[in-house]
């Protein structure tokens, strides 16, 4: 499960990392956004598409670490109801 949250880590920064990048250049370029409406609107969907994708994995992260630590605390739990039985 920590691998699977460390995949979801990675993958989720990276195209957030990607999607900052690439905003980063359009602004830079200033003339991105100077279209017709509805291309704008599609440029803007199209852009993001990576900061979607990755908030998508980084929240599948954030629920495995959730299973992680319930599963963590279950297991302690047990470990101490075996001690009070002895």
């Amino acid at each position: 499960m920590k691998l699977r949250r460390n995949i979801y880590l990675i993958i989720g920064s990276l195209l957030v990392l990607i999607n900052v990048l690439s905003d980063i250049a359009a602004i830079s370029q200033n003339d991105t956004l100077t279209g017709d409406a509805s291309f704008n609107i599609g440029y803007l969907i199209g852009s993001h598409l990576f900061l979607f994708v990755g908030l998508v994995f980084l929240w599948f992260a954030h629920k495995e670490n959730k299973k992680i630590k319930t599963k963590n605390e279950s297991v302690i739990k047990e470990s101490i109801d075996t001690i009070g039985r002895h």
